[in-house]
């Protein structure tokens, strides 16, 4: 999930440079996400190994269908990467605050439980990894800001960062199991 640019696209490149079997790429963007899948093909992927899948993850059918396509193309699932994430900083103001909540939600918290819910047998068959770092990050007081990142360093370390409040999920999966965890910091 989120292939099509930063991190998760970078990501998807350096996979295919270490001589993965195989990648399904997510995106909303085609342009990008072909992009990527051409940058892991001059890295040395066959072009059937690399599976680009545009996908709205606000969607739970089109979640469903990430994960369907991906056990179509390649039979397995051996990591899992969520890396999908939207802002959607506004005003308390704006008569629309909800509906862009409910989106954000849904793509940065609701769409990462469902993909890793799916994931789970697969990746407990083949004895895999599940790398799914930071689901939400929530700073207040206002603007209500929410984010999903592959890494929370830049956002824990150093001023005025420190000083809000927030909120840290993270689940991960070993071969023996999956496990979620919870940090909050009160100003």
């Amino acid at each position: 999930m989120g292939a099509s640019s930063g991190i998760g696209a970078e990501t998807a490149v350096q996979f295919a440079a270490s001589g993965c079997c195989g990648l399904a790429l997510v995106g909303r963007n085609k342009d990008n996400l072909d992009a990527v899948c051409q940058q892991c093909q001059e890295k040395g992927m066959p072009k059937e190994k690399v599976l680009g899948i545009i996908a709205d993850m606000a969607k739970e059918e089109e979640v469903q269908r990430i994960m369907d396509s991906t056990i179509q193309q390649f039979g397995q699932l051996d990591v899992l990467v969520n890396n999908a994430g939207m802002g959607g900083v506004k005003s308390l103001a704006d008569d629309d605050i909800l509906t862009i909540y409910d989106t954000v939600i849904k793509v940065n918290v609701r769409s990462m439980l469902q993909l890793t819910q799916l994931a789970v047998p697969h990746l407990t068959k083949t004895k895999a990894v599940n790398n799914m770092d930071v689901l939400l990050m929530k700073e207040a007081p206002p603007p209500v800001k929410t984010e999903n990142t592959a890494s929370i360093s830049g956002h824990l370390t150093g001023p005025p960062r420190l000083t809000r409040p927030w909120i840290f999920l993270a689940v991960s999966g070993t071969p023996g199991g999956f496990s979620c965890n919870v940090a909050t910091r009160k100003s």
